[in-house]
């Protein structure tokens, strides 16, 4: 039987495929994981106080947005920036939305499109120019990922 990204629940296929890019050693750490935060700095006032306390916390983060790919193609850096945003509360202001990092979402996709799972999106609708989809290759490569999971954790 075959089994696709959407017939496993986010968490579990999050893990299952950053543990495969882990495994492999297809993700190499970047010197700058261990110090930066994943929200922006709006105004003196950051979304989040601290960097994740996961060491493969980028490997989750890649895993991530590869599935996000998946399930929403033609994303850019700004709509995946703000889906990964929270709340930022400014002094005595009412919370606002504030969007992720954009540094951390632009490497993601350059370690994605080296592994040749995206691309780039050069043909089409002009409002959606440069953005990100899923390659059959990175099709093929997610599917068998949740395949496997699924048929693991059957037994």
């Amino acid at each position: 039987t075959f089994f696709t990204v959407k017939d496993l629940s986010a968490k579990d296929f999050i893990e299952a495929f950053s543990q495969y890019l882990k495994k492999n050693n297809f993700v190499e750490r970047p010197a700058w994981a261990d110090l930066v935060k994943t929200g922006a700095v709006i105004y003196q006032h950051s979304v989040k106080e601290l960097a994740p306390f996961d060491d493969d916390w980028i490997y989750t983060r890649v895993a991530s947005l590869a599935r996000k790919i998946y399930l929403r193609p033609h994303s850019g850096v700004r709509l995946l920036s703000h889906l990964y945003g929270g709340l930022r509360r400014a002094d005595c202001k009412s919370e606002r939305h504030a969007a992720g990092s954009t540094k951390i979402i632009r490497w993601g996709l350059q370690q994605l499109e080296k592994l040749k799972l995206i691309k780039k999106d050069k043909k089409g609708d002009p409002l959606k120019l440069n953005s990100r989809i899923l390659s059959s290759e990175g099709r093929r490569v997610l599917n068998r990922i949740a395949t496997e999971y699924i048929k693991e954790n059957k037994k």
